[in-house]
Parts: structure tokens; sequence; C-alpha cells
């Protein structure tokens, strides 16, 4: 289990809600994607053929943070739905497992931080070599969510950016 310094473990995450707060969600887009011919053949029961999702989250799991929590029940939960989901993001830290929960992680080279983001310079190149139907990204964290828009237009992708709080001061 995670363990937040001073808190009870975490234990089991909570099943993310379906329905966005804001416009159209992960879930809307999946569903588009799907309709459109996306996915990858896998017979998945009531959800038909599941869709290829790439979350780029700055971190990810044992990283305990905002967007890696949030990243990270989205990823889980995609997975038991039947998705075939892959977690692209820093090695922070370093060393931290390549599966988290049943979900594969890739963890990429950093050497600094804008904004308390990871500056990954391999990012590129690996949304471009997987192989994905959507790539989920957050803002506001600079580098992760623009690189991941741009390779998603590149290669004719969907996109999600899900925005989570203003950079105020």
């Amino acid at each position: 289990d995670l363990v937040p310094s001073g808190r009870e473990p975490l234990g089991e995450l909570p099943q993310p809600p379906l329905v966005p707060a804001h416009g159209p969600g992960i879930e809307a887009v999946v569903g588009d994607a799907h309709a459109q011919g996306a996915g990858h053949g896998a017979t998945l029961g009531p959800y038909g053929d599941g869709v290829r999702i790439a979350h780029t989250p700055p971190r990810y799991a044992p990283h305990i943070g905002g967007v890696e929590v949030v990243d990270q029940v989205l990823a889980e939960h995609a997975v038991r739905r039947g998705h075939e989901v892959v977690v692209l993001c820093a090695d922070e830290p370093r060393g931290a497992p390549t599966s988290v929960n049943g979900v594969p992680v890739r963890r990429l080279a950093w050497h600094r931080k804008l904004a308390n983001t990871n500056l990954t310079p391999g990012l590129p190149r690996a949304l471009w070599r997987e192989e994905w139907d959507v790539v989920h990204t957050h803002l506001p964290t600079p580098w992760t969510a623009d690189v991941s828009v741009l390779v998603a237009r590149l290669k004719r992708r969907r996109a999600v950016v899900h925005f989570h709080n203003p950079i105020v001061g």
C-alpha cells in the first residue's frame, strides 16, 4: 500500500467518476476512438475491443501527488475495463517499479525540473514509438502536456488534456 507520510495506507484506490465535471473526459474520448475503429482486436465482452491508452503524468506511483494519484486511479480503472494501458513518466523516485498494480510503466530519464515537472528528453521518442489510440496528459504540467499533444497531432491520434488547477503566484 502507498503510505503518504503521517497518514494511513491508501489501500485500494476508489473508482473514478465516469461522468466528468466539465466537457468530455477520457471515457468519452475512448468511446469515440473505439467508434472510429480504434482498438486492437481484443475481445472484451460487454466493452467490445479495447483501446490503447498512453498516460503521461509527470511522475507515477509510488510517487505521491495529486496528478499522480488521479492518473493511477484512471489507469488502473482502464486496465480493469480491458483497455491496454501504458504510463510514460519520469523515473522518480529513481529505480521505481516498471509495473504498478498491473499497469506497465515506462520510466524515463530526467535531469532537471521546470515548475515541479521533470523534464524527460526521451518523452517525444517514447510516445512516437509506443502504439496507442489516445494519450491522456495533464495541465498545468509544462513539457509532458505540450509534447503529448504535439505527438498526438503528428500521429493523428486523440489527446485528452486533464486540467487540474491554475498556477497561482
